[in-house]
């Protein structure tokens, strides 16, 4: 058998094929949302026989992954220049379990929400701007 990511088991007796793993379309062997296995049987013959076949699955997506902000972390002085910085996320899932996003500053510590602004721009940016007074 050829299970590139090692998903499944086959029953040498049976062929009962079970999965020994957790499927995810996100895997780097799952083109298109389809993930191939292929099988050879063989006879006892005089000389053995055998032949392959192909097991393809769709595999649907659920929402087994976490938006990824980016930049994660930003260091910027209390100066007039820059006192913005694009934020930008992005999710691996498909629709509807990723975007659009949701920005939102933290509650805490307080002076987060005193001191900065976050502004979306669409589902997958917004600008976060520190408050000049």
């Amino acid at each position: 058998m050829y299970d590139p990511a090692n998903w499944l088991e086959i029953d040498p007796v049976n062929g009962r094929i079970s999965t020994i793993a957790i499927l995810d379309r996100e895997s780097p062997y799952v083109k298109n949302n389809l993930y191939n296995v292929t099988f050879m049987a063989s006879d006892n013959g005089i000389p053995p026989a055998s032949g392959t076949g192909t097991l393809q699955m769709y595999l649907l997506d659920i929402n087994d992954n976490a938006p990824h902000v980016f930049p994660p972390e930003v260091e910027m002085c209390e100066k007039p220049d820059p006192n913005a910085i694009n934020i930008t996320a992005s999710d691996p899932d498909l629709t509807p379990n990723a975007g659009p996003f949701v920005f939102e500053l933290a509650n805490r510590p307080s002076d987060v929400r005193r001191n900065w602004t976050l502004n979306r721009i669409n589902g997958q940016y917004g600008i976060m701007c520190l408050l000049c007074y």
